[in-house]
């Protein structure tokens, strides 16, 4: 199949990708709130059990140690327990940085990504084929949930719903053993396999981006313009430069999306410029079915932000114009 009619698929049934690489971090104990409330950008002591939310891990100037999702998994007469679910081979990172601030708090971290697996089902019958590969009730999982759910094979799974692709997509983390038989049934139901090409395209329209490629060490968390970051939730690590951005009213630059005129994917780095300035750079790119043009994500400087802006580029001698938008794409 081709990655144009996986990406059909995925908009108009369902489709299935293997995400097992995604690090999978489990952070469990009595202080376990406290704890990442003190160090992640999100309110997580009002986070609700069984909900979800993206965060950010910054160090004390606010540069972005990590970027992910934080779940707080349904009560099971346990400690509380979190999970981490980021970008992969970041995980021994993030790993790091945490163990750097655990002092005396009850707290475990645990590395759990070698021996889970994850799959997305992404679309638009997602909820009906997850419901029954895994013969459970989810039309009440509501984006950013999460649940416990035994499957067949007497395995405990972590199922999730949010909607980052801009579309719907369910996750489903279950230890490796049952890995196989999962996806099979998930096949059997209707899912189609898609790559890794085919989610890529679904990542940049949606505007998600991705640690080591649109996010490092270098970029202060409101750069990136996503809803990780609470300023009603007190203090944490980070926590004065991102305030100092706010009441400043802007940073210097932004994550964007821009329309590009070009017949393939651009190299990470791509400068932008504008009447003779660079103003910006092309972080990931993909070219979009619905939209029929190459589009990426990329930081822009204050004073070329605004929706409609040209912007012109390079590729191999060849000069191009690139069309500045809001995230996600308007499809």
């Amino acid at each position: 199949m081709d990655v144009e009619t996986e990406y059909q698929q995925i908009h108009q049934g369902t489709g299935l990708f293997d995400a097992s690489a995604r690090a999978k971090i489990e952070i469990v104990g009595p202080d376990a709130a406290a704890f990442l409330h003190n160090l992640c950008t999100n309110d997580i002591r009002n986070l609700p059990a069984g909900v979800g939310c993206e965060i950010f891990l910054t160090n004390a100037k606010a540069k972005v140690v990590t970027f992910g999702c934080l779940y707080h998994l349904p009560s099971q007469d346990q400690p509380d327990t979190f999970w981490l679910d980021l970008d992969p081979g970041t995980g021994e990172s993030a790993i790091q940085h945490l163990d750097k601030f655990l002092i005396s708090e009850q707290v475990e971290i645990v590395d759990r990504t070698t021996e889970l697996s994850q799959f997305y089902l992404a679309g638009p019958k997602s909820r009906t084929f997850a419901a029954q590969a895994l013969g459970a009730e989810l039309k009440d999982l509501a984006a950013q949930g999460c649940c416990m759910i035994l499957d067949l094979d007497a395995l405990t799974c972590q199922v999730r719903f949010h909607r980052r692709f801009a579309i719907d997509c369910f996750e489903i983390i279950l230890p490796s053993a049952g890995a196989a038989t999962l996806q099979s049934q998930l096949i059997e139901s209707g899912a189609v396999p898609v790559g890794s090409e085919c989610m890529e395209m679904i990542r940049v329209e949606a505007g998600l981006p991705v640690y080591g490629i649109d996010i490092d060490e270098n970029v202060l968390a409101p750069e990136v313009g996503r809803p990780a970051i609470s300023y009603s939730k007190g203090c944490y690590l980070g926590q004065e430069p991102v305030v100092r951005s706010r009441d400043l009213g802007h940073v210097n630059r932004t994550l964007l999306g821009v329309k590009i005129r070009a017949r393939s994917a651009l190299k990470p780095g791509t400068k932008l410029w504008r009447d003779g300035k660079e103003v910006g750079h092309v972080t990931s790119s993909a070219w979009s079915p619905r939209l029929q043009t190459v589009i990426g994500l990329g930081y822009i400087r204050r004073g070329n932000q605004e929706p409609g802006t040209v912007l012109q580029l390079d590729l191999d001698s060849e000069k191009t114009t690139a069309e500045v938008t809001s995230l996600p794409f308007a499809l």
